[in-house]
């Protein structure tokens, strides 16, 4: 990944980014050719052990040099210029292989490892977008699809919230009705939008989609419980996903509630195996209640009563 970073910042063709491999088949014909090289033992022992320290420091020396470079080249730009620069080196330079990704190698939200080996899906891409252009001067935010397992990034350009996906836009940035428009006609729908804002969230949905109201309410013997977890879960495309998201939780207030607001939750073919609705689960506990949206403004009012609930 950061020798791609150095290569396409020269303009030398992809296919040479094989340099990276020299130091390994460098070593690999010392062990395997030593008695043809005339090279006493010490000496190959010591060129083995460059060569494999060369290995670990050339991707992290490149990194950092293409990291700066990127960033002093797209200093000077507008804002739009910035996003759009951005947005086409992560599309370049991510590698996204299912192959490797399989095999637990992947970026996740580590910033560095992206810029050494790149590897990744729209979460990696939506990671390293975000963090160049908030080193740019942006302001700019990760946004999730939580029940369609899909992020990207919204960048703030002269006061409009612009959208930054490179796994689909490559070099283009897009309004909020268009990344949704796009989206809905890929899959169907969009259930829940959020955007990460420090450790928290901020719910988005009602500016990407129509959504209908959902107040859930949880009581103990008919009284309101406040600070209490709920998450909604249902299968999209065959896995589980849940709202808000993987790691965050809903809290009830003061009177026992939390209030949401869905986008229509009816797929088309493209979702595969999908639910047409979320299951509500209350501190950890799958209740039996369901909750769908139509996406035409109507309110949905559910009342889980703990007491009720262990008793059944």
């Amino acid at each position: 990944m950061a020798i791609e970073f150095s290569l396409m910042i020269l303009g030398v063709p992809d296919h040479l980014s094989t340099i990276s491999l020299v130091p390994i088949a460098t070593a690999l014909y010392l062990i395997l050719y030593r008695p043809r090289t005339n090279l006493s033992r010490r000496k190959v022992t010591l060129l083995l052990a460059l060569l494999i320290t060369a290995s670990f420091l050339l991707p992290q020396a490149t990194a950092y040099v293409s990291h700066n470079t990127v960033l002093s080249q797209a200093s000077t730009k507008t804002p739009s210029e910035k996003a759009s620069s951005i947005s086409n080196l992560v599309a370049d330079t991510n590698f996204n292989s299912p192959y490797f990704m399989n095999l637990g190698i992947r970026a996740n939200n580590d910033f560095q490892k992206y810029l050494m080996d790149g590897v990744g899906a729209c979460g990696e891409m939506a990671m390293s977008a975000s963090t160049f252009l908030y080193e740019l001067g942006l302001t700019a935010r990760g946004v999730n699809l939580p029940g369609e397992d899909h992020e990207f990034v919204e960048v703030n350009i002269n006061g409009t919230w612009m959208i930054v996906d490179p796994g689909y836009y490559q070099s283009q940035i897009v309004t909020r009705e268009q990344r949704a428009s796009d989206r809905v006609k890929e899959m169907g729908a969009i259930s829940y939008v959020i955007a990460y804002v420090n450790s928290s969230f901020i719910e988005l949905t009602q500016e990407y989609v129509p959504t209908d109201t959902i107040i859930i309410r949880v009581t103990n013997n008919g009284e309101p419980l406040t600070n209490t977890q709920i998450y909604l879960e249902h299968t999209f495309m065959g896995g589980q996903w849940r709202l808000p998201d993987a790691t965050h939780v809903f809290y009830t207030g003061i009177n026992g509630t939390v209030t949401l607001h869905l986008g229509s939750v009816s797929y088309n073919a493209n979702a595969g195996s999908t639910d047409s609705f979320y299951r509500v689960h209350v501190n950890g506990i799958n209740t039996g209640y369901t909750v769908t949206s139509t996406g035409t403004g109507k309110a949905q009012f559910i009342e889980v009563d703990l007491t009720k609930l262990q008793s059944g």
